[in-house]
């Protein structure tokens, strides 16, 4: 209702306007699915939109007594809501200024004259807003040091590393799918979203085709345009520090953005008649098929399995978590995916006992890297899709459990990933030992490995050398940087596939003294284990990192490089220059030590 009377007020000769963008909103599936749930984005939305409804009413019609109170009151109300609500409130004290300064001759427009007027209702806005809002500020001042308690709320949430315009490029599509529809780590079929970049498109066209009318709007255009740009600020600001590319973050934007691609849209039915039944229809109609066809999945309880079905399931496993939840196995239906793609899994779970309480369960994809314990995905939920928690499971039952879970657009380096399950509870976050064989052996099920491919290839630094060596048609290596640290040498390579190898090759990195004599050597597959070869596809580069004892012989060493089958030892042929290089190693010399 909202955006209806906020684009009637932007576009009053044009009700089409109106009509378009409110039947824009409501066919957004992912706003649908927003409404369906209880959040503070649909509040801060609410407010934002009929707050900027009531600003362009002020601009329409002019400033009265009591618009100021109420712009103070949902100023507050959005506050309290969300921290970037707190940008009504200069943008209201701007809107009424503009109305005043509209009623106005220039002549009666003087600027102490004009401050003056304008005090009673800046204050009595701002007075409203304090009244509401102004007792969250202080207690926030008064636990966190911070007003708005931002730096508190990040000090329990995960960070990014690192940020940078590159990584943010990349991540404006996923910002537009989630804008119009990714329910959790569900999506709608492509050709969806095919659908909803010919309406942006379309809309912004027409707008920019009919922007002479939009000439007689452009100072309600204009509030809209700094709210917009207001929201853009705050969202940059969030993104930056925390991984929240989500279309939802911007929908108090919807009535600016909405209206008018609902102003594009209706000057080309005006033009092109067909668009009045054609928009409406196809809108109502994605409105309707997409909740029943891609939402109602997310809310529907997982199929059981009764004992006397045959189950075929495609990686069998014996285990179980506790005594009562055991897991039979699992589907999957890659074990190479692109950023972006979409991991399908099927667990298949058992229940040998009543479970005692509602158990969580977290889908995890964990480096591969020894040592490293970071997660691409990190998927927690109750079992069933949090449709069928654990407490009503029934004793015998089979459920069939599953997940569509979209990866990240951004990922930083091509390498393998852990696959794994946990079984926690839910309010101690403590873990149920995994059960394998009936032998206790961890905290966590190791399904699988899989590879996820980086968002963009890895560039080597300017000190590396290039040292462009193929070996078995297969791998080439990009370049080399060898650093002496203290007693040791640390030798970076940075790898390319070049074609899929079926075997795990291992790396041999040998250091010689002068007369051929072996010193040291650090032996060891890709990445530490952490990318086996026979997971590399095609483009992928890896930058991989040995260390070796250096001892001081007071003469030049020699170091020596190449690939092996850790079967058989056979070492890959490496060719350099066209020229099929001895002992299948390269061979660089290394300055004595100082």
């Amino acid at each position: 209702m909202a955006i209806f009377v906020g684009t009637r007020l932007l576009f009053p000769e044009h009700p089409l306007a109106a009509w378009f963008a409110t039947l824009l909103t409501a066919g957004m599936p992912e706003f649908l699915f927003m409404a369906g749930s209880v959040n503070n984005d649909n509040m801060i939305t609410l407010l934002s939109t009929w707050s900027l409804v009531l600003m362009l009413q002020l601009l329409r019609t002019g400033l009265r007594w009591w618009q100021p109170l109420a712009l103070g009151l949902l100023s507050g109300l959005a506050a309290l809501t969300k921290a970037s609500g707190l940008l009504l409130l200069p943008l209201a004290c701007l809107s009424i200024g503009v109305a005043y300064w509209q009623s106005h001759t220039p002549k009666q427009v003087q600027l102490m004259k004009t401050l003056k007027s304008l005090a009673p209702h800046w204050g009595s806005a701002i007075a409203i807003f304090m009244l509401v809002a102004g007792w969250w500020f202080a207690r926030n001042w008064q636990l966190y040091g911070d007003p708005s308690g931002t730096l508190g709320h990040l000090a329990v949430m995960p960070v990014r590393d690192t940020m940078t315009l590159s990584i943010f490029f990349q991540e404006l599509p996923g910002l537009f799918l989630s804008w119009w529809g990714v329910f959790g780590c569900t999506m709608p079929p492509s050709y969806f979203y095919l659908i909803a970049g010919a309406l942006t498109l379309g809309g912004l066209l027409g707008s920019l085709l009919g922007r002479e009318e939009l000439k007689s709007q452009r100072i309600p255009l204009f509030v809209l345009l700094i709210w917009f740009g207001l929201m853009w600020a705050a969202y940059l600001q969030w993104n930056w520090v925390i991984h929240a590319a989500k279309g939802r973050l911007l929908y108090p934007t919807l009535l600016a953005w909405n209206g008018l691609l609902g102003w594009g849209w209706a000057y080309w039915a005006n033009r092109q008649h067909w668009v009045k039944t054609v928009l409406p229809g196809g809108l109502l109609l994605c409105a309707i098929l997409i909740p029943l066809g891609v939402m109602a999945p997310r809310v529907t309880p997982p199929p059981i399995i009764t004992q006397d079905v045959k189950l075929v399931i495609s990686h069998p496993i014996e285990g179980s978590f506790g005594d009562a939840i055991a897991l039979r196995g699992y589907a999957l239906n890659q074990t190479s995916f692109e950023p972006g793609q979409q991991l399908d899994l099927a667990l298949y779970w058992e229940a040998k006992g009543q479970p005692d309480q509602h158990y969580s369960l977290a889908i995890q994809l964990v480096s591969a890297i020894p040592g490293e314990t970071s997660a691409l995905l990190n998927f927690n939920t109750w079992p069933g899709g949090g449709n069928y928690p654990t407490g009503y499971w029934k004793t015998g039952e089979i459920i069939e459990d599953r997940y569509q879970l979209r990866l990240p657009d951004t990922v930083a380096q091509a390498q393998a990933w852990i696959l794994q399950i946990i079984i926690y509870e839910t309010e101690s976050g403590a873990r149920l030992p995994w059960n394998l064989q009936g032998q206790s052996i961890e905290n966590h099920a190791k399904l699988s490995l899989v590879r996820v491919g980086a968002s963009h290839q890895m560039t080597p630094p300017t000190d590396s050398v290039a040292a462009p060596v193929i070996f078995q048609n297969a791998i080439r290596l990009n370049a080399i940087a060898i650093k002496p640290i203290a007693d040791q040498l640390r030798v970076e390579l940075w790898w390319e596939s070049l074609a899929p190898l079926p075997t795990d090759y291992t790396v041999f990195v040998h250091l010689l003294d002068a007369a051929g004599n072996p010193l040291t050597q650090a032996d060891g597959p890709p990445l530490a284990g952490g990318f086996p070869t026979s997971f590399w596809h095609p483009g992928d580069t890896v930058h991989d990192v040995y260390i070796l004892q250096q001892p001081d012989t007071g003469t030049s060493q020699t170091l020596k490089l190449g690939w092996y089958d850790p079967q058989n030892g056979t070492r890959l042929e490496a060719v350099q220059n066209g020229e099929i290089l001895p002992e299948a190693a390269l061979t660089l010399t290394v300055p004595a030590t100082p």
